[in-house]
């Protein structure tokens, strides 16, 4: 909607549309501001712009949909605005804000709070990220349409100027507004900015040296670990030495056991063998006994016939002399008989009791191989169970020196890393500086 000058009657010194008579009271130019009062000054900004503006209103009203759907169709050009807008608030919206403003512009009146409304109005917009160019870009266009739609009511050109002149001096204004809010938006963002870096600095400054101090703290700890795990680790060395130097002398004390073992098992075995031959000696000796009783009664029963025969011999007179003598010495011969018989009784009872005697002692032997026999069993389970015991704490041992072997070398790498971050931490301390 661009707009053109054109002359469709003679130029004219008098402006006869910005001679018309309005309320005046209703031209407010209030501004205490001194800043406010040389801009402008500067600008030439006068209660006649504002009375001109003021009777360019009805002009601006009746348009004022078009105005607004321009400035939002130039807009919606640009995806970064768009979104932006669409982030915070809708078109509708500002839309209305815009009628709103716009109209306010032109009712005649610039005061004070006029211009803390255009500072707000700048104030939001720095909040929600919309550069300046765009704002400064938004306003060219709102001139423009607002100039195009004013040139549409004027064959004068000197009274088109007129009009353009105080349009022009009252965006102007208010861009300046804008741009004052935008620097002390953006002095007030460098300011918290500089704050936050100095905080930032000294925080960083601060957790360097606490992270040296930790660093080394941590380091020192980590060594004095590191040579406890070492001496830990040796430990265990000597620990699986040991518990092997204990399992071959378990071993050796477990073969010599068998050993023994096995000699009692002999000795019972011999022990056995004895009380059988002893039980068969006893029988003989039965035997003999047996013998011995019959002799003995032969001998008593010679004896008698001994005895018989004298008794005989003496009835015979001289005939039975000589039959005398030789009952005599049988029955001599079967007292001699007896008598040796008796004594051979005698040593095989000895035998007897000694066999009695033996054998309980055998007995007690055998119980007592049996008992030793036992106990020697238990004590060969016994060392079984400390070879396997000690096979275990062997195992145990040796994983304990692989996992120590490995903690060792983790403790290692994590010094080294401990020594890394201490240099982090000096390159941090010195970039903080630099920054």
């Amino acid at each position: 909607m661009a707009f053109q000058l054109f002359i469709k009657k003679k130029t004219s010194t008098n402006h006869s549309f910005f001679s018309k008579e309005i309320d005046e009271s209703k031209i407010i130019l209030q501004v205490n501001n001194e800043k406010y009062h040389k801009q402008l000054k500067l600008i030439g900004f006068t209660k006649q712009d504002l009375r001109n503006t003021y009777l360019l209103q009805p002009f601006i009203k009746e348009k004022i949909d078009d105005i607004t759907t321009f400035f939002y169709q130039v807009i919606a050009e640009n995806e970064q605005l768009m979104e932006m807008i669409n982030t915070y608030s809708s078109i509708e919206r500002q839309k209305k804000l815009l009628t709103t403003h716009i109209l306010k512009m032109f009712n005649g009146a610039l005061t004070d709070d006029d211009i803390q409304r255009m500072y707000q109005i700048a104030h939001r917009h720095v909040q929600i990220g919309l550069d300046e160019k765009w704002y400064i870009a938004a306003f060219q266009n709102l001139l423009d349409v607002i100039l195009s739609i004013v040139s549409e009511h004027f064959q004068s050109i000197d009274e088109f100027l007129a009009a353009a002149k105080s349009i022009t001096k009252l965006i102007n204004f208010e861009q300046q507004i804008v741009l004052e809010a935008y620097k002390y938006e953006y002095e007030k963002i460098r300011k918290e900015m500089e704050k936050e870096k100095e905080f930032f600095l000294n925080h960083i400054q601060e957790t360097s040296k606490q992270l040296a101090s930790l660093t080394e703290e941590s380091k020192n700890f980590l060594e004095e670990i590191n040579a406890q795990t070492k001496e830990l680790a040796e430990i265990a060395i000597g620990r699986y030495e040991l518990a092997a130097s204990a399992e071959m002398e378990a071993y050796n004390g477990k073969k010599e056991l068998q050993h023994q073992s096995e000699l009692i098992n002999l000795i019972n075995k011999r022990t056995d063998d004895i009380a059988n031959k002893m039980n068969s000696l006893e029988q003989t000796s039965a035997k003999i006994n047996h013998v011995v009783s019959i002799v003995t009664s032969i001998a008593e029963q010679t004896n008698l016939l001994a005895l018989n025969a004298a008794i005989e011999s003496a009835r015979a007179g001289e005939y039975g002399k000589g039959f005398a003598v030789v009952a005599s010495e049988v029955r001599k011969l079967a007292e001699e008989t007896k008598n040796s018989v008796l004594g051979v009784s005698n040593l095989i009872n000895e035998i007897h009791n000694q066999i009695d005697s033996i054998s309980a002692s055998i007995t007690d032997v055998t119980k007592l191989t049996g008992e030793g026999s036992k106990k020697m069993g238990e004590m060969i389970q016994f060392f079984d169970s400390v070879l396997k015991l000690i096979d275990n704490n062997k195992e145990q041992s040796e994983k304990t020196k692989t996992e120590l072997e490995i903690f060792v070398k983790a403790i290692d790498d994590v010094t080294k890393n401990v020594g890394h971050i201490s240099d982090t931490s000096e390159q941090l301390k010195e970039m903080a500086k630099n920054i």
